[in-house]
């Protein structure tokens, strides 16, 4: 995880998992193993991001959004 980021209590990063610089993580969320966070990502509280899934660059994720196993967004999106 990068020294940049926002991590807010209660969030839960797994093993293997990577969170890039600028990224805001919001309360009670999963991020799984393998999983990749680009830079200046949003992410608001309640989410889990299974296995391997990518978030690109600048990409804002509504509050409590479940990403499935190996989901891909492109960066710079707004997911509801």
């Amino acid at each position: 995880m990068s020294k940049n980021s926002s991590i807010v209590e209660g969030t839960i990063i797994v093993y293997k998992a990577f969170v890039n610089s600028n990224a805001i993580i919001g309360k009670n969320y999963i991020i799984n193993s393998g999983a990749i966070i680009e830079h200046d990502v949003i992410i608001l509280g309640g989410c889990n991001i299974k296995q391997n899934s990518f978030i690109g660059s600048g990409t804002v994720l509504k509050q409590n959004t479940i990403l499935t196993k190996e989901t891909i967004l492109p960066s710079g999106k707004y997911f509801k």
